[in-house]
């Protein structure tokens, strides 16, 4: 994925003789795919360019925003020009949500480089195929919102720190990846991770891959609520299971609650737990 500025592989290209430029104009693959690494590196206009060139074609990007490459480049500095080029870049690409397919948005700020302090709402996805987010976003205000009642599409979903969902009004038939990592606020109404996977997983009836990662222990946060006597979540279709407990979920907790089929072949804990419930899983793993 070619990394968004005045030198990428496709300008390049086109710089070359009339034919090259002509074969990378006219050519929409080649500016479907970037990378967001530097925000100094490039300028809100070369990525409206870019995404012209790319027609009305579907495009995937990485956008990777943290605070310790920005200190060291910029020599600890965070102008308005970083800020205005960051909010340029969310505005820019926000208003293409319904032309996005494999996206990816990693963000860490710092005291030093605030990122935002505003509500981001995806809701307009229907080509979606992966999304990750992982939002490390100090200011209490910023929060990223995803409507998966707009992604009827997706197959992949990796969510981890600041970020809000509403969940959607039918299963989510087509996805099969699903990733959930630790967080700093609640992750809806109620605040708490279980009530987030529970009922996240009542809408996956495909899911191949599950993979739970809890936050560190001892801090304290959130405390994983008792599951026991709830109606368990089918998961037919499941594949591979990665667990790593901490102040969010344990796993002799939550694993009554998941109607885990003897097709799994793959079990990874990152603990060591002694739970019966652990121990039946692993035997029935190693059985099949």
């Amino acid at each position: 994925m070619p990394c968004l500025s005045a030198s990428s592989e496709p300008f390049v290209f086109s710089h070359v003789c009339r034919e090259w430029r002509d074969l990378v104009l006219s050519n929409k693959a080649f500016w479907t795919h970037f990378s967001i690494i530097r925000i100094f590196e490039y300028t809100p206009e070369l990525l409206r360019l870019w995404l012209s060139r790319a027609g009305d074609a579907n495009i995937s990007f990485e956008v990777l925003i943290i605070a310790e490459i920005l200190e060291f480049f910029s020599g600890g500095t965070f102008t308005d020009s970083h800020r205005e080029a960051f909010t340029s870049t969310l505005d820019i690409l926000l208003e293409r949500q319904h032309r996005w397919a494999n996206v990816h948005f990693w963000f860490c700020e710092s005291k030093n480089f605030p990122l935002g302090s505003s509500i981001t709402k995806l809701d307009n996805l229907p080509n979606l195929q992966s999304l990750q987010l992982r939002l490390n976003i100090k200011h209490d205000a910023a929060q990223w919102r995803l409507d998966l009642d707009k992604c009827k599409a997706l197959q992949m979903l990796s969510l981890e720190d600041d970020f809000l969902i509403s969940f959607p009004a039918d299963p989510l038939v087509n996805l099969t990846r699903l990733r959930i990592g630790e967080r700093r606020q609640k992750a809806h109404d109620d605040g708490t991770l279980v009530h987030l996977i529970y009922m996240l997983l009542g809408f996956t009836p495909n899911l191949e891959h599950l993979e739970i990662i809890g936050g560190p222990p001892n801090s304290g946060m959130y405390r994983f609520i008792d599951v026991t006597g709830e109606e368990q979540v089918p998961l037919p279709r499941l594949k591979s299971l990665h667990f790593q407990s901490g102040r969010d979920v344990a796993a002799g907790d939550f694993l009554p609650a998941l109607g885990i089929p003897s097709s799994l072949k793959y079990l990874h804990f990152e603990e060591d737990s002694q739970d019966a419930a652990v121990a039946r899983l692993k035997e029935m793993v190693a059985r099949y």
